[in-house]
């Protein structure tokens, strides 16, 4: 939408920056190590005013399309803002023909 979007890393340091930016343990658990393989799937969550900056970090469950997890700078949870825009973008995902054959 006009203020927020998602997509997955660019790279395996972006993935640690993310994590090393908002304090919380995507960069510390091996969360690298199940979204190589597809098991877990790791997302950025962005404001399109400020597309570079780390907002929010989304887990997503790729085999029965549920979040796991949605956080910001020291694990702080999502506002019913963010919430309501993780919600529109699973929808689209059980949607999409692509993301369920992944």
């Amino acid at each position: 939408d006009e203020r927020y979007f998602i997509r997955p890393p660019r790279s395996f340091r972006e993935f640690m920056n993310e994590g090393n930016y908002l304090g919380h343990c995507v960069a510390s658990n091996n969360y690298h190590k199940g979204h190589i393989p597809g098991k877990s799937l790791i997302f950025f969550l962005r404001r399109v005013s400020d597309p570079d900056t780390p907002f929010y970090t989304v887990e997503l469950e790729p085999r029965e399309l549920h979040i796991r997890q949605c956080y910001g700078h020291n694990h702080v949870r999502a506002t019913p803002e963010v919430d309501a825009f993780v919600g529109d973008w699973l929808a689209y995902c059980e949607k999409d023909s692509r993301v369920q054959a992944a």
